[in-house]
């Protein structure tokens, strides 16, 4: 089973380790699975059939988070992030399904060194401020990098902390608008024929690790620093895109 995706059951093993690693960071955070999923994925499978295999988890992954935060959830607050949300992933998406393996794999990679440098030597130095207005562009940057590598959480992150709401509105916030760029992944990727058996079955298998993942990650949230965690993963973060742009 999964000859197709993966060359032995090392590989296998290694995928549902990272999507319980993947699962994790968003338990902490309350976002992350698919930077970290798409960071490591590749290392074990193509990386367009991982960003495909991404997209099915992330459906798991944010109605479990949304349900635990939806209470705190105001639409009227992200109207203009949604709107860009869902038009850059009809832009991403298209890149997804149309552009060639290789260079699918060298723009990961670039975006992933681009994520993990502003993370690391950025991020923290200057919290930024973003007027209302700005809503709708980063939503629509949010969206690409969503709908392209299922990485869209740092222009949406960037956004909504900044506006100074607490932490749980926030994360029901992100989920949202992760969602609405993911029904535009899925019909997208449903329509180019990339949905194989294969993996659809491969995400049914690896949702267990992912759950577990965010119970443990939930679990850990209080004990562990956030800082020092996302250090830890920009770093790996950091390493993995060098590869992905030169290996």
């Amino acid at each position: 089973m999964f000859e197709s995706l993966l060359a032995s059951p090392v590989h296998l093993a290694l995928v549902l380790f990272i999507c319980a690693v993947s699962g994790c960071a968003q338990g902490m955070t309350g976002f992350g699975f698919g930077i970290v999923a798409m960071s490591l994925l590749p290392l074990a499978m193509e990386a367009r059939t991982a960003g495909i295999l991404v997209i099915l988890l992330t459906a798991l992954v944010t109605v479990k988070t949304f349900h635990a935060h939806w209470r705190e959830f105001r639409v009227d607050r992200i109207r203009g992030l949604l709107a860009g949300a869902a038009i850059g992933a009809v832009i991403g998406s298209f890149f997804l399904v149309k552009t060639d393996p290789v260079v699918f794999r060298k723009s990961l990679g670039g975006v992933l060194l681009a994520l993990a440098l502003y993370d690391l030597f950025f991020a923290r130095r200057r919290k930024l401020r973003c007027p209302s207005w700005l809503g709708f562009p980063l939503g629509t940057l949010s969206g690409a990098l969503a709908g392209a590598f299922n990485m869209g959480g740092p222009p949406a992150v960037v956004y909504l902390y900044s506006q100074g709401w607490p932490r749980a509105s926030v994360i029901a916030s992100l989920q949202v608008t992760f969602f609405v760029a993911l029904v535009i992944r899925l019909l997208m990727v449903a329509l180019s024929g990339h949905a194989t058996h294969d993996v659809l079955g491969l995400s049914l298998l690896s949702a267990l690790p992912c759950l577990v993942g965010l119970w443990v990650g939930a679990k850990l949230s209080s004990k562990i620093s956030h800082e020092q965690f996302q250090m830890m993963i920009s770093i790996i973060i950091l390493l993995v895109s060098v590869k992905y742009l030169f290996g």
